[in-house]
C-alpha cells in the first residue's frame, strides 16, 4: 500500500467501474448531487442495486424538513437513505464499493457533497481489494465490515440489515467470522463478517 501524495477524488470515483454492493457513510449528503450526477456518471452507482447511505440523524432530518426541491427523490426507491443516531453527531466519511471479486474503500474526510467529491481539499486513503491477486488492504476491509455490522445492531431497521447481508455475502472480505448483524445468525461457515 503505497500512498500517493494527490488524488482526484472525483476521478477515483469514476474509475470505480462497477459494484454489486455500496455503502457510504457521510455527515453531511447532498441528494441532488448524488442522485442527479454521482448515480450517473459513477458506474459503481449508476449500475448498483444496492446502495445504502448512512447519514446523520440531524442533517437527514434537515433534509426533510427542508424545501421539497432540496429533499431526496429517489431515496428509499433507488438507493437506502439511513439516518444514524450517535450521542453527539454520526461523522464517519466511508465509501465502500464491492462485488464477487474485488472491492475499493475509501476512507477520511470527504461528505457526499459536490464540493467534498469535487473541490474541497480532503484528506482521504484509498484501498484496494482483489481476491487472490491484491489481498493486502484485507484487513481494513474487515475492519469496515465490522463497524458496519456494529451501525447495523445499533440501527436496527429491515432495509440496512438487508442490504448489509446482501453485501456481506456477495463480497470481500471471504474470510468466516462469529458474527453478523442484528436479526441474522453467526455462522463460521458463513462468508459474512
Amino acid at each position: 500500500m503505497t500512498a500517493k501524495p494527490r488524488i482526484d477524488l472525483h476521478r477515483t470515483l469514476q474509475q470505480i467501474r462497477t459494484a454489486a454492493g455500496a455503502v457510504i457513510c457521510t455527515y453531511r449528503f447532498d441528494p441532488s448531487f448524488f442522485e442527479d450526477y454521482c448515480m450517473e456518471k459513477f458506474g459503481c452507482l449508476h449500475r448498483n442495486n444496492n446502495i445504502t447511505v448512512l447519514i446523520d440523524w440531524g442533517c437527514y432530518d434537515e433534509l426533510l424538513s427542508g424545501t421539497l426541491r432540496d429533499r431526496p427523490g429517489l431515496a428509499n426507491i433507488r438507493y437506502l437513505l439511513q439516518p444514524i443516531t450517535a450521542k453527539r453527531v454520526f461523522h464517519p466519511k466511508i465509501f465502500l464499493f464491492a462485488d464477487e471479486e474485488k472491492g475499493s474503500l475509501l476512507i477520511g474526510s470527504a461528505n457526499a457533497t459536490r464540493p467534498g467529491l469535487t473541490s474541497n481539499a480532503e484528506l482521504v486513503g484509498v484501498f484496494h481489494y482483489e481476491q487472490g491477486k491484491k489481498e493486502d488492504a484485507l484487513p481494513i476491509f474487515r475492519s469496515v465490515f465490522g463497524f458496519l455490522s456494529q451501525l447495523c445492531d445499533r440501527a436496527a431497521t429491515q432495509g440496512f440489515r438487508s442490504n448489509l447481508q446482501a453485501l456481506q455475502r456477495d463480497a470481500p472480505p471471504r474470510e468466516p467470522c462469529r458474527r453478523t448483524c442484528a436479526g441474522g445468525r453467526a455462522d463460521r461457515r458463513s462468508r459474512s463478517c
